[in-house]
């Protein structure tokens, strides 16, 4: 791998003045990126270098005298990443009857362009031993044949393409199944019972059953009112549950049960029988009038009359904005009882059609009356559905405590916004009114977990709709809020902390300062000055401001100095930005924002430090690299020479996180 790389080359100087080096190594040519100012040696050592990809490099000569000479530009070419070891999926490891001959599986291995399967009868996997052991292609499934019954084995894979072979996955093992097989018991302990009467006309059949063996079953389920019953009502069902519904009153029923395993045996139990209820008859129902409707109330809304000899056991009146309302929907209860009633409708919506209908209820059924509409008089009109923003629909990777955001609904005054675990929202995690805002920062989800939210708008006539329900997945870790301290607002913009490790960081780059054009140097005027990409005031609103060294640390040189930063932070040191990698694994992705980067250097921003790529701005007033580069200061300079100091850098195509000394007359983050 392209871990470490010395670079060297031949020099010499006609006067035999002694000769110093400046190093230039970039992925674009010529290169721009300085590795090393007055290099004394004929060599340099780097490292984390991306994989396959191409570089630059120049040297430029100096002597004590001022004299410089820039050599010309090479190139070489890092070696391929050989594939990861995979990892195995199917069997389990430990499965027992396994069928043969059985059919192996394991993950793909990014890269990889074929495996190799081993299949053994030791852990060792002996020459002896071996079953099995063939390159199976570019797939990750393979049925092995050959296999014997009542067996354990052991097997392993690894993956090849160009650049090499990975080492082995971890070694699974599974047993295969018995020659020898016992039926299942007989199914026992039917719900209902046997012959039992009065039963309801949606019931719900259950039922016991083992298998000696211990192997998984599954039931065909006959149902019918012959004896014995011939209907197949379920097959190859795993539940011992099944229900029926619309059943035909005081009639009987006959019911059994087939219990199979998995190697093709089978056993029948008893035929069960149970008789249904004697039908009631059903309550009957006129919906008759409508009236007092306001507009937000319909009091007195309607004498709904019950009438017949059956006994009512509930009522009222059901009403919705859609046709043909039910009790599912918005409903009065007004007890029990015979003869006429009056139900009051309320919690109404102005300017909006409404169907109503009364309902009645006794043990056979519920009865609806004939269908009414009516309109609310105007008084004023609900706001308009919110549609949502941010984070996009099915997002993954996301901060556990992220900012959700929605776009404008007219006429809203406020929101009320709901996050649940589940697409029904039925015990919403989140559901409050934040306030008349289009954006809200929640706190307390878990990892690695999907989440549904939605807005409704409100005003004073009523609530919308809700939105559409948007998905995000938070990332295996996203970075919580530093403790006391979860926002700082400083020089009118307010910024977000994260707590990575034992460290709190901001979460956005400090956009401070007077900008001034990148032809411009900075100077030690009592004014913080900035740089935004391209001379573009919006660039600095995106990335944040662009300082050189003595601006950002206001012209001190001590280690930790506060510099540009709010009252009680400061510019971080050297050793301080190696602990934050060393705190992410040296994984650059895991300090990359969403989106920042390709490939292999895509942002999976796990820590929540939500780089961006903002580019820098280059000796002479040029800017390079937006999309491409981050690089951040540290207040830790170069003793030695005293124009370097040392940063961190991130790039769009590979996962390193880089240390370097770097001009102090750059523009960084």
């Amino acid at each position: 791998p392209p871990d470490i790389l010395v670079l060297s080359w031949d020099c010499s100087d006609p006067e035999n003045n002694p000769l110093t080096f400046d190093i230039y190594l970039d992925i674009v040519s010529p290169p721009l990126f300085k590795l090393a100012s007055s290099n004394t040696t004929k060599s340099y050592v780097v490292n984390n270098l991306g994989w396959k990809t191409n570089h630059y490099w120049k040297v430029v000569a100096k002597d004590d005298q001022g004299n410089t000479t820039s050599g010309p530009v090479w190139k070489f070419t890092t070696i391929g990443k050989k594939p990861e070891s995979p990892t195995l999926s199917s069997p389990s490891n430990g499965a027992t009857n396994i069928s043969l001959p059985p059919t192996l599986s394991w993950n793909s291995s990014s890269g990889a362009t074929s495996y190799t399967l081993q299949v053994a009868k030791d852990d060792q996997f002996t020459s002896s031993s071996l079953v099995y052991d063939q390159n199976v292609g570019n797939k990750t499934t393979q049925q092995v044949t050959g296999l014997s019954n009542s067996t354990p084995y052991y097997w392993r894979v690894n993956a090849e393409n160009s650049n090499g072979i990975s080492g082995w996955s971890a070694v699974w093992n599974f047993t295969t199944v018995s020659l020898t097989n016992n039926p299942p018991n007989a199914p026992t302990s039917p719900s209902p019972a046997d012959g039992v009467t009065d039963q309801s006309t949606s019931p719900t059949l259950s039922w016991q059953c083992s298998d000696p063996d211990g192997d998984p079953l599954t039931y065909d389920v006959y149902f019918g009112t012959s004896d014995p019953p011939t209907a197949t009502i379920a097959t190859d069902q795993t539940a011992t549950s099944i229900s029926r519904s619309g059943l035909t009153s005081n009639t009987k029923y006959y019911w059994k049960i087939v219990a199979k395993d998995n190697k093709g045996a089978s056993t029948t139990g008893n035929v069960w029988n149970f008789t249904t209820i004697t039908a009631a008859t059903a309550p009957t129902v006129t919906t008759t009038s409508i009236t007092g409707i306001t507009s937000t109330t319909a009091t007195g809304g309607g004498n709904v009359t019950s009438q017949g000899s059956a006994s009512v056991t509930a009522r009222g009146v059901c009403w919705s904005t859609s046709q043909n309302p039910t009790t599912a929907d918005s409903k009065t209860v007004d007890g029990s009882g015979t003869g006429s009633f009056t139900s009051s409708i309320t919690g109404l919506t102005a300017s909006t059609t409404y169907y109503v209908r009364a309902y009645a209820i006794n043990s056979a059924g519920t009865s609806y009356g004939s269908q009414l509409s009516f309109v609310t008089t105007t008084g004023g009109t609900a706001p308009a559905t919110p549609t949502l923003s941010f984070p996009t629909n099915g997002a993954i990777n996301q901060s556990i405590n992220p900012t959700l955001s929605w776009n404008a609904s007219s006429g809203a005054t406020s929101y009320i916004l709901q996050v649940s675990n589940s697409t029904s929202f039925a015990s919403p995690f989140y559901n409050q009114d934040v306030g008349n805002v289009t954006s809200k920062q929640i706190s307390g989800l878990s990892v690695t977990t999907q989440y549904w939210w939605r807005v409704i708008a409100k005003n004073s006539v009523g609530e919308s709709s809700p939105s559409g329900a948007w998905s995000f997945t938070t990332a295996s870790s996203g970075g919580s809020s530093c403790a006391g301290t979860p926002t700082v607002t400083y020089a009118g913009k307010t910024y977000n902390t994260v707590q990575i490790g034992a460290q709190c960081w901001l979460k956005e780059n400090l956009d401070v300062g007077t900008r001034i054009n990148g032809s411009q140097n900075s100077g030690n005027n009592s004014i913080i000055e900035k740089y935004c990409y391209n001379d573009d005031p919006n660039n600095c609103d995106t990335y944040g401001g662009l300082y050189q060294w003595d601006e950002a640390m206001q012209y001190v040189t001590t280690e930790r100095a506060k510099g540009i930063c709010p009252t009680g932070w400061h510019i971080p040191t050297y050793a301080e930005l190696q602990t934050l990698g060393t705190t992410v694994s040296n994984d650059g992705n895991a300090l990359k924002a969403i989106g920042q980067g390709t490939g292999s250097g895509a942002g999976t921003n796990t820590s929540g430090f939500s780089a961006l790529l903002a580019g820098y701005r280059y000796y002479g007033g040029y800017f390079y690299n937006l999309g491409n580069y981050a690089i951040f200061w540290s207040s830790t300079e170069n003793e030695a020479s005293g124009a370097d100091a040392l940063g961190l850098s991130l790039t769009n195509y590979g996962s390193n996180i880089y240390f370097h000394y770097y001009g102090k007359g750059y523009g960084y983050s």
